[in-house]
């Protein structure tokens, strides 16, 4: 009689009931840790293992509460996974992932070990990711006789991986429903967002560490797959950041960047890519590329960027076209193309013929889905609205009114942005043509700044700012975002910034999607202290508690200034914006003495008394001379 006893981690071992083996000992000390004779450990005195080489990683004991019973399964990197329990944690059983300190083990796995560790306390708990309890240290775990000191990490006990349910399909000749295998990878999507927006890259996503959790209250034997939590597991290759070099993903699952080992760093794109991989296999029920190709082989294929081909039965199963289609989408060779786990969660939860938002940075990718996705027109179009921040801008205007032109006749389109402007009048009016009755409608009083944020210019010279920021910023409160006017001068600040000790990140249009939402976030949660941006951050974005502003470049125009300065002294709050100002900055003089006036603000004298600021920008004074700019600026009148 053979049985399965599934734990975490990817681990999974057959246990011949009638043949006694190396685990003998094993199974009647967990007889005497269910009698609670000895936490842990065999009745007599056992040989017991020295320790002391070993890294400390400094966990508190867990001898007094902690009860270690049968072995569930056996991992490559020298941990084994047992039922345990805990009477601190109020959970019937646990899935103990331990790592004894004998001479099968080496330091590095300690460090790795320490190191999930680190990763599963910080990274906050979330429905689709296996929940962590605890961590604690015991000096009574038995091997064949031998008493160790070992480490425990006690996690959810789900009750099966989803690599097991697709080897039972397999030989089941079932294949998965349409309902089931979106469920299942909404979850993991949804897992995998929830990584990334803490810049956690999981790194060895698959289907062996993908586990699927029963309800308490019954058995998993008599539950369909739709009834189970999908979770994702086994973070020991996981890194806390957005980029990473060293290739450890599984062969199979690896993505091109990774497998090319070019040493160029990659991110969340390469998880996308192994997400698509875990699809292809229920899909496939089978390993992508298959089982008959040689390492050197598949090497080849994935730096080549060869996906995996479906076959053809997989791929002539219609209920699975939209998931099919989700597959291409993450198997893309170059990574900027792979969508996020964000857009991958939205298109499952559409559904088949429903709605894929896209990011409004990637116009292309809402194009093609407006192309490609049957009943759009009909459902969406009606109701859809757009993001005019965007929509005003090349290419946004042509590729909308391109996907207007021959649609639904009457439809309601919805347009909004944080200062209606002339441009927006403009598209509304005249950029379309498609427009009946166009209504604008303004909300609080356009173009004017809140009046709980203090406006403070300072007059200096280009080459004083740098050195007069930093003695801004010794004491200053965070969070401060420092704008700057180009994306080189983004990157030389920030990297100044940061090598005199300033916790600091960057955006800019230059960087990737990717790139700047990981920058944003960490911003957002407190892990850097300042933000260093182009005017990419100074529209529509709501980050709570900014305490000020710096203007190291003024922007060009009022309007960039007002969107600027409003990052700060929101939802009732005050704030300081403070704008360095240098007389290569005339043009906005005339438009921003008027608008420190409409705002209650102080005008500094040396703004009040400057000749720009008595003129509007291009007016023409009698001696032909452009007012509001550099005096060099002359018009010409020439003789007839």
């Amino acid at each position: 009689m053979c049985k399965t006893l599934q734990g975490f981690g990817g681990l999974s071992r057959e246990l011949e009931a009638e043949e006694p083996d190396s685990e003998a000992p094993r199974a009647k000390a967990s007889e005497a840790f269910a009698e609670g004779e000895v936490d842990g450990c065999l009745p007599g005195v056992p040989e017991v293992y020295d320790a002391s080489g070993f890294p400390d990683l400094n966990l508190e004991s867990g001898d007094g509460h902690l009860s270690i019973f049968e072995l569930l399964g056996r991992g490559v990197s020298g941990c084994r996974v047992h039922r345990c329990q805990s009477t601190q944690i109020p959970v019937p059983s646990l899935a103990g992932k331990v790592l004894p300190l004998g001479k099968a083990t080496f330091p590095d796995m300690v460090e790795d070990f320490g190191k999930e560790m680190e990763m599963m306390k910080s990274l906050p708990a979330h429905d689709s990711i296996v929940a962590f309890h605890g961590a604690w240290s015991t000096e009574r775990y038995m091997d064949s006789g031998v008493q160790h000191k070992a480490y425990v990490m006690l996690l959810e006990l789900c009750s099966s991986s989803l690599e097991s349910v697709i080897r039972s399909r397999r030989e089941q000749q079932q294949p998965f429903l349409a309902a089931e295998l979106l469920h299942v990878l909404k979850q993991v999507a949804a897992g995998l967002a929830h990584c990334h927006r803490h810049r956690v890259l999981h790194r060895d996503l698959k289907s062996a560490n993908i586990w699927l959790c029963s309800p308490a209250e019954a058995a998993a034997e008599v539950l369909d797959l739709c009834s189970m939590a999908a979770k994702i597991g086994d973070f020991d290759a996981a890194k806390a950041s957005s980029r990473a070099q060293t290739p450890v993903q599984t062969p199979h699952f690896m993505a091109p960047e990774v497998a090319a080992q070019t040493g160029e760093d990659y991110g969340p794109a390469a998880d996308i890519w192994a997400l698509g991989c875990v699809v292809f296999e229920m899909l496939e029920l089978g390993l992508p590329y298959g089982e008959d190709l040689t390492l050197p082989q598949l090497e080849a294929a994935l730096v080549a960027g060869e996906g995996p081909t479906l076959s053809d039965r997989a791929a002539a199963e219609s209920r699975a076209k939209h998931v099919v289609e989700i597959m291409d989408q993450c198997l893309k060779k170059e990574p900027s193309a792979r969508p996020t786990a964000e857009e991958v969660m939205s298109c499952l939860e559409a559904g088949p013929g429903g709605r894929c938002d896209a990011m409004p940075e990637r116009p292309e990718r809402a194009r093609a889905i407006l192309d490609r996705v049957e009943g759009w027109q009909n459902s969406v179009l009606p109701k859809r609205r757009f993001g005019e921040d965007r929509i005003q801008t090349s290419p946004w205007i042509w590729q909308e009114e391109d996907a207007l032109v021959g649609k639904k006749k009457y439809r309601i389109t919805q347009m909004y942005r944080h200062i209606s402007e002339q441009a927006s009048e403009r598209i509304l009016c005249q950029g379309f043509g498609h427009f009946r009755c166009p209504a604008i409608i303004n909300v609080g009083d356009p173009g004017q700044a809140k009046k709980d944020i203090e406006q403070q210019l300072e007059f200096i010279s280009e080459a004083k700012k740098k050195k007069r920021l930093e003695e801004m910023l010794v004491g200053a409160e965070p969070p401060i975002i420092v704008f700057v006017n180009q994306k080189k001068a983004v990157d030389v600040l920030s990297k100044s910034l940061d090598n005199n000790g300033y916790r600091v990140c960057s955006i800019h249009g230059g960087k990737s999607q990717e790139q700047r939402e990981w920058a944003m976030n960490s911003f957002k949660e407190g892990r850097y202290d300042i933000l260093v941006a182009t005017d990419v951050a100074g529209r529509g974005l709501d980050i709570e508690g900014v305490q000020r502003v710096i203007n190291f470049d003024m922007p060009k125009t009022i309007e960039d200034y007002t969107h600027r300065i409003g990052r700060t002294g929101r939802a009732g709050l005050k704030g300081l914006a403070i704008s360095f100002v240098t007389p290569e900055d005339s043009e906005i003089f005339y438009d921003l003495t008027n608008f420190l006036k409409s705002s209650n603000q102080v005008v500094p004298p040396e703004l009040a008394s400057h000749p720009a600021s008595k003129f509007k920008p291009g007016t023409v004074n009698e001696h032909g001379q452009v007012m509001g700019r550099k005096l060099v600026d002359q018009v010409v009148f020439a003789k007839k």
